[in-house]
């Protein structure tokens, strides 16, 4: 099992082999070398993601040092995803109503009309590695900035500003990428409350969706409003950037017929990408932090199972082995 570099397998052309291995080493491991828990099966992932005593920040840094008291480190501290208790509920129950709004008839308007997403796609085999990254990236991000309310050219804009503050997300970053990351940051924040300001003033489109639903549920914070638009489209440039390129990865081996068929169905499309969200997710690991000494509980196929935690440790749950826990026999 310690011959596994369990960081490294999200880079791994196929690391589900490696992940299967991990899982027989067991549900909920202590990893030496690393220092902390590894969550390898549906069963103990869904008990930690559950408990009120596991946390997605350590207390002692809720902001990243690296980022802290920077425009960036303002950012990070108001998303919803990096915090926890009632203010999170409230904010997390306000964008999930305004999110329900957004029109997915517009949204594929907005797409057929991408450069580059109709037409040229069906030659994608000429383009070369840069320019289908640079695809990847953009087009959600540009696409969901005019959800927003974004102009075509703004919205570009945009792209290019996110590219740069998501820098300030990896702690592999160097201090010049965390610097354009905050005066990304900066400019961002700005574009996003002119947004707010402007859509205060008209009924229609989802920032007034947004304002409404932050109305209806007391969320009464204008900077985390700001920032958690923000936080839509930075999400939206990660993990939707990774899905598009693992069901561009799996399409090389559908058959002709297969290829057809998706190209013909909306409602293949989408189960084709749900399907590939399930096996080959885009985000294959992410971590949580005990806040206090406990007890977790969960329930595995035939027992009820339990590990005593302390306070200050932290766990790593594969999500990408956790998705396939139930091929197990």
């Amino acid at each position: 099992m310690h011959d596994i570099d369990i960081l490294k397998l999200p880079y791994h052309p196929n690391p589900y082999p490696y992940y299967e291995r991990l899982r027989q080493h067991g549900s909920l491991f202590w990893h030496p070398s690393l220092a902390l828990w590894v969550a390898t099966d549906a069963y103990v992932t869904e008990a930690v993601l559950n408990s009120i005593d596991c946390v997605v920040r350590p207390s002692h840094e809720l902001v990243p040092k690296a980022i802290a008291h920077s425009s960036a480190g303002e950012v990070f501290a108001k998303l919803i995803r990096m915090n926890e208790g009632p203010a999170h509920q409230t904010a997390k129950a306000a964008i999930m109503q305004a999110l329900v709004k957004l029109d997915a008839e517009h949204l594929q308007t907005l797409l057929s009309q991408e450069e580059y997403f109709v037409g040229e796609l069906a030659d994608i085999s000429t383009w070369t590695a840069q320019e289908l990254n640079q695809w990847m990236m953009s087009v959600p991000v540009r696409t969901m900035a005019m959800a927003l309310g974004f102009d075509r050219g703004l919205s570009q804009n945009i792209v290019e500003l996110i590219a740069k503050f998501v820098a300030c997300l990896s702690p592999l970053s160097q201090a010049e990428q965390l610097a354009a990351a905050s005066e990304a940051a900066r400019a961002l924040l700005e574009h996003m409350r002119a947004l707010l300001a402007a859509s205060s003033q008209s009924p229609q489109g989802f920032v007034a969706a947004y304002l409404q639903a932050a109305q209806e549920h007391a969320w009464q914070d204008d900077v985390a409003w700001a920032a958690n638009l923000l936080g839509i489209l930075s999400q939206t440039f990660e993990a939707t950037a990774a899905l598009l390129g693992n069901c561009l990865v799996h399409a090389k081996s559908l058959d002709a017929d297969r290829r057809r068929e998706l190209a013909l169905s909306d409602s293949q499309r989408r189960k084709y990408v749900e399907d590939i969200a399930r096996i080959d997710p885009a985000i294959q690991n992410t971590r949580r932090f005990v806040q206090t000494d406990c007890v977790l509980q969960w329930q595995a196929a035939d027992r009820v199972m339990q590990v005593e935690l302390r306070q200050g440790q932290a766990i790593l749950l594969l999500l990408a082995s956790a998705n396939h826990s139930g091929d197990d026999t």
